[in-house]
């Protein structure tokens, strides 16, 4: 109501499994009578909608550095006062930080502390975490409709990508793919598909089939 938003979307998943526990997005439509509404409603837009995450994406960069050992939460770097001349362009952050820890990196969200470790981290070496946590590929749900987002490969990227996408800009996701990732996060680097259902049943309540949780990669070590 405050900020009127053209949709909104909510995703509720249990990490070790994958499993979607609630799934909705608004606005929505009646499914006895589709046709009453608009194309916009009747589009998942978890699935079916790609945007640049912004800082989100954020716990990519970082945790990929974390996981190359290339910083400890204690290490610090210096935030420029908000200031950041790299590659021909200045990068901002939302405040005039100086020097923060990696730990602050993450919870004050410093977009050129996070450039600076996805420039530590290297191009080939975000690439890779970018692509282990799963952007750039389908998660697999079986629902029509979903996208693979955009993530363009290292020979395509420009001499300030590097810097640009630890902050979340220069790729395309869908929803569904950043709650994935985090959960990944929360799974012990464990990158799980998404279970719609867990079992079938038939009209005697019998179970069909049943379902199991799929690992899809080890994205982080333990």
């Amino acid at each position: 109501e405050k900020h009127n938003p053209v949709s909104v979307s909510g995703i509720v998943i249990r990490p070790r499994t994958g499993e979607i526990l609630a799934l909705a997005t608004l606005p929505e439509f009646d499914p006895n009578n589709p046709g009453a509404a608009s194309p916009d409603a009747r589009r998942n837009r978890v699935i079916a909608d790609v945007m640049e995450p912004g800082s989100t994406f954020k716990i990519v960069t970082i945790s990929g550095a974390l996981n190359d050992r290339l910083v400890t939460l204690n290490d610090h770097f210096d935030c420029e006062r908000g200031r950041f001349p790299f590659m021909g362009r200045v990068l901002h952050d939302h405040e005039a930080y100086g020097v923060l820890s990696v730990k602050g990196i993450i919870t004050k969200s410093s977009n050129i502390g996070a450039a600076k470790l996805g420039i530590k981290l290297g191009a080939n070496r975000l690439y890779d975490y970018i692509t282990a946590f799963g952007f750039g590929e389908r998660c697999g749900l079986p629902l029509p409709g979903e996208v693979r987002g955009l993530v363009y490969p290292v020979r395509k990227w420009s001499k300030i990508s590097v810097a640009q996408l630890p902050m979340g800009h220069g790729l395309a996701i869908t929803r569904l793919q950043m709650v994935m990732a985090m959960c990944a996060i929360a799974n012990q680097g464990n990158l799980m598909r998404p279970m719609l259902v867990d079992r079938l049943e038939d009209q005697e309540g019998r179970v069909v089939i049943r379902y199991a949780p799929q690992r899809v990669r080890q994205a982080l070590h333990e």
